[in-house]
């Protein structure tokens, strides 16, 4: 899923409790498109589409992703997967975080899932 601004994303990341050091892939794009690109399991991100700045990427689509090291500006790993398979941010929990960013309420605030 890709969540622009990045901050955005990154704010939804850190209301879930996934900090960068757990290992889940999140990848940005800090020269061109200020986007976050968050690996979610496949078809978990219902709604995810209705949201303002959110794209899901799906079948045909393709994302630059560092092979070594941390990447280069337009692809940098903001947290590198550790675990194989690599673990998956909850897609529907991720959507709910960024719905309630965007519309400017916060569900189950304080409550980390």
């Amino acid at each position: 899923m890709a969540v622009r601004p990045l901050g955005l994303g990154l704010e939804a990341l850190e209301r879930m409790g996934l900090a960068p050091d757990r290992g889940y892939p999140v990848l940005a794009d800090l020269a061109v498109k200020n986007e976050l690109y968050v690996l979610v399991a496949p078809g978990s991100v219902a709604g995810a589409e209705e949201l303002p700045g959110v794209r899901v990427l799906g079948p045909g689509r393709q994302l630059l992703m560092p092979t070594t090291g941390p990447g280069a500006p337009c692809a940098h790993w903001i947290s590198a997967p550790r675990a194989s398979p690599p673990l998956l941010a909850r897609g529907d929990r991720l959507v709910d975080r960024l719905r309630g960013l965007t519309i400017g309420h916060e569900p189950n605030i304080g409550h980390k899932t």
